[in-house]
């Protein structure tokens, strides 16, 4: 019996840790919003957590806009810090997520003080050196595609452009994300029109000739809706529910 229990609850670390087998990805979008930011996205084996932020005088405040701004609440406080204690305490092993932050103020300031906040915790990102660090990719408001180079190598960008061609700057490209809308207006009830499917599928085709993952914003939230997109192969399931979501492809 102990055995069993010990082999029983070793499991659920190594699911929570990353290291659970599985075919599909959740995008846990607008995150902070949750009671339990962070926490509950990564019990729920989330590889993207979404968080906003907005450049105030006293740092990055995490908010969708300034009215619901509170002041205890930061990219440090709700998210660096508890990941990075996390790590030290060895409950996270391995990063099995990325955070992707939505600049909600002006790109290069903005962005400037993600990498000055982020380079406090420099040992658990992402580098040549440590190839399973966290990764911050950066969505919102971006620099110049030009300019994506000039930031560190665990700052990487969300391209958000129907144009792909082969002259991007692909090693600091994170993901390409759109709007669904731009495909198609189903509602996530029935089947999916086969025209919208088709250029569905031909864009994520596309996005994938790149070896990168794709993601779609603004998109049914709902059972039918996470295994139309998984069958697709949308590497990035976006959904305001990830524990649900993952309870549904678990029990598929």
């Amino acid at each position: 019996m102990k055995h069993f229990l010990f082999f029983a609850a070793f499991s659920c670390f190594l699911a929570l840790s990353g290291f659970c087998q599985q075919d599909f990805r959740i995008h846990s979008h607008n995150d902070y919003l949750r009671k339990a930011p962070f926490w509950e996205a990564f019990e729920a084996g989330a590889a993207s957590i979404e968080v906003d932020v907005i450049l105030q005088e006293n740092g990055l405040m995490v908010a969708h806009e300034k009215e619901s701004i509170q002041p205890e609440l930061t990219l440090k406080s709700i998210y660096l810090e508890p990941i990075s204690e996390a790590k030290k305490q060895g409950k996270i092993v391995a990063f099995g997520f990325h955070l992707l932050i939505d600049c909600k103020t002006e790109a290069y300031a903005t962005l400037d003080q993600v990498v000055k906040d982020a380079s406090e915790f420099e040992e658990m990102l992402f580098s040549s050196q440590n190839p399973k660090g966290l990764k911050l990719i950066i969505s919102g408001n971006r620099p110049k595609v030009e300019d994506y180079g000039k930031y560190p190598e665990w700052v990487f960008f969300d391209y958000q452009s129907m144009e792909l061609t082969s002259d991007l700057p692909w090693e600091k490209i994170g993901m390409v994300s759109l709007s669904f809308s731009r495909f198609s207006t189903w509602k996530g009830s029935g089947g999916l029109p086969e025209e919208d499917r088709k250029k569905l599928e031909d864009f994520i085709a596309l996005v994938h000739s790149f070896h990168k993952p794709v993601r779609f914003w603004a998109s049914p939230d709902g059972e039918t809706a996470w295994k139309t997109f998984n069958e697709m192969g949308v590497d990035y399931i976006n959904t305001d529910q990830p524990g649900n979501a993952r309870k549904f492809f678990m029990d598929l």
